[in-house]
């Protein structure tokens, strides 16, 4: 796969963050299959929520907003962002990156609408060459609350490469959050 340039950007922006981060959404499910499958509008990174503060640090250069609702407004320095604020957004000149905060615990990352749903944090982060992206099954997830076209099209690109055990987390996970989705059927 031929790294777009989007996706290098990122890289080279994170690539001295001393914490975990990954490559979320639609770009994870094309870095998973190691091909782009569609247009894709935005670059989502993730990092787990108690590492914000090294974030903040990172990128002290760089203009922070927290996003609630839809509404965007300053991230204050000394503010840990809990829920429900899940989105920050990173501006410098004329880039623009978009940070998901991740909850989880010790061992586990947690579905922040659910977190009973799980998965083993050290099986969470992947690697495409040198990008790091989380699996597609969890992109597939949170695809499940408002499914777009886009989505559906992730879903098809996706199913057939995943393994059971992936297939399995996945129909388990959707069950619990959105029980009568209608990929449930065709895990």
């Amino acid at each position: 796969m031929k790294i777009p340039s989007q996706l290098k950007h990122i890289t080279d922006v994170m690539q001295d963050f001393k914490k975990p981060w990954f490559i979320c959404g639609g770009w994870a499910i094309d870095l998973f299959l190691a091909q782009i499958t569609r247009e894709h509008t935005d670059i989502d990174i993730g990092i787990f929520r108690e590492d914000q503060q090294a974030l903040r640090k990172y990128l002290h250069d760089w203009r922070l907003l927290k996003i609630i609702n839809s509404e965007m407004s300053e991230w204050n320095e000394d503010e840990f962002l809990q829920p429900p604020v899940h989105e920050i957004k990173a501006v410098k000149d004329d880039a623009t990156i978009e940070i998901l905060l991740n909850n989880s615990n010790e061992t586990h990352w947690l579905y922040r609408r659910d977190d009973s749903i799980s998965y083993p944090k050290e099986q969470l982060i992947q690697y495409r060459d040198t990008i790091p992206y989380w699996p597609p099954e969890i992109s597939l997830l949170y695809k499940t609350k408002e499914t777009r076209p886009k989505d559906d099209q992730d879903f098809e690109n996706v199913i057939g490469h995943l393994l059971s055990e992936s297939k399995q987390w996945l129909k388990n996970a959707i069950k619990k959050a959105q029980p009568e989705h209608r990929w449930v059927s065709r895990l």
